[in-house]
Parts: structure tokens; sequence; C-alpha cells
């Protein structure tokens, strides 16, 4: 039998510090820090948009220069206001990005409404994102083990931003943290998000903080994914190819060419 070497996904941890106090470690595949964390910071209801941000920095940590990678540092513009005891209590894993919350309550949160409606998606809308996605998927191609979010224009499909990571809640945090950083958050475009893989809470209210309108899933949406996107006037698709596409709810509809 014919031996060969392998690529496998890398996955690391990620401390985030909040004026220097860390909040919480992420696990996820190294690349767009920036980014990340101010997706993340986002969604947790820290930050609303850049003006928030004073600085995202890596931090030295007394280790090698390497390891100072794995530990960033964010500082809050003035005036804003952050409470230390919401600091997470456990690691938040690349397969779940609400572990360590205190309560219900504290997930769902204020799920606001979409600014900006999608009316119609072509029937051939979801084939081209994927394919699209997946030429840019430079390590899926090489490892086959990591997750894929886009932002993509609902008018022609083309791409405004793709992220890659281990988990798909930090590839969601990657594209739209990546707005953020360009001042465009909550997105004032119409756009909708693309995942690989199954729609869940969290990816729903990401989608509702930032203000896009369209889920689309490769994958299913969990029944509390579902009831987010109708309480947002979000339009939720899963099981998304290119000739076919289940609607689980919204208003946005597609139409042939």
């Amino acid at each position: 039998m014919e031996q060969i070497s392998d690529w496998v996904a890398v996955e690391e941890p990620l401390e985030i510090r909040i004026q220097g106090e860390p909040y919480a470690v992420l696990l996820r595949t190294p690349g767009d820090e920036q980014a990340l964390i101010a997706g993340f910071l986002a969604s947790e209801g820290i930050i609303a948009g850049l003006e928030d941000l004073a600085a995202v920095s890596p931090c030295p940590n007394g280790e090698a220069k390497q390891a100072e990678l794995n530990y960033w540092n964010v500082a809050l513009a003035d005036g804003v206001r952050f409470d230390q005891s919401r600091r997470k209590s456990s690691t938040v894993g690349s397969t779940c990005g609400l572990c360590g919350v205190r309560a219900i309550e504290e997930i769902q949160g204020a799920l606001p409404k979409a600014n900006i409606q999608v009316e119609t998606l072509t029937s051939d809308f979801f084939g081209k994102v994927e394919q699209q996605v997946r030429k840019q998927q430079k390590i899926w191609h090489k490892t086959a083990g990591v997750h894929a979010a886009a932002l993509a224009c609902p008018a022609t499909a083309d791409l405004i931003a793709i992220a890659e990571d281990v988990g798909r809640h930090n590839a969601v945090d990657k594209v739209l943290g990546s707005q953020m950083l360009a001042d465009a958050y909550p997105v004032e475009q119409a756009a909708v998000l693309w995942v690989s893989g199954r729609l869940s809470f969290e990816l729903v209210q990401k989608a509702a903080l930032a203000g896009v309108a369209v889920v689309v899933g490769l994958g299913t949406p969990t029944s509390l994914a579902v009831e987010a996107a109708r309480i947002s006037g979000l339009s939720l698709f899963g099981l998304a190819r290119e000739k076919s596409v289940n609607r689980y709810c919204g208003e946005t509809d597609w139409a042939a060419i």
C-alpha cells in the first residue's frame, strides 16, 4: 500500500483580551484575526461598529514571538462601556459559538429587523455563489477540512467577501468583521450571507445584527434558526444546490432567468 503525506486544517486557540483583560478563547483557523475579533465582538453586543474600536492588535505574552499571534488585545473607543463580568467561562470551540454563555436570555438578545430587503434571487444564484466560493477556498482544496462563509450580491451572485475557518461561526465572523473594518457595518447594501453547512441560531443572529436580509446554507437550519429568522424578517434558505433549494421562511423569492 502506498503511503503519502496529507494536509490537515490548522486549529489553534485565540485569546481575546479587552482592555488588557482576558475575555474569551476561540478555537479557529489562524488568519484574518482582526476581522474575526471585530465580527465576534459585534455578535456579542460589545461593539456596534468601527467607531467603537480604538485598536485590535496582537499582544506580547512573554512567550515565543510566533505565539503572540494567538493573543490579541482590543482597545475600545472612549465612552464604550464593557462589563467584565460577561467574560466567557469556557473555551469557544470551533463547532459552537455559544459555549460559555450564562443564560438563554444572553443568547437571544435583541434581534433587529433587516433594513434592506431582497425581493428576488435568480434560479441560478445558488449554484453561482457556490462555484465562486469553491474557486477561492484555498485551504479547503488542500485539506477538505474547513468551512466557508461569503457575502454575495443578490443581483449578480458576485462575492463581496469570503473567509475560511474550521468553524462556521468563525468564518461568518471573519466575513462580517471584514465589513466592519471597511466601515461598512451594519451592511448598507442588499446582500446574502452564504454558509457551507448547517444553519444554527447563532448564524442567523449574526446576520440579523449585521443587517443582512438573506441567509443561505448548504445544510439545513435548526428550528431556533428558523424562529430567529422569522423574528428578524430574514429569508432563510437551506440545502441550496445548483438545481434545488428549500426556503424555510421569508419573503425573498427566486425566479428563472
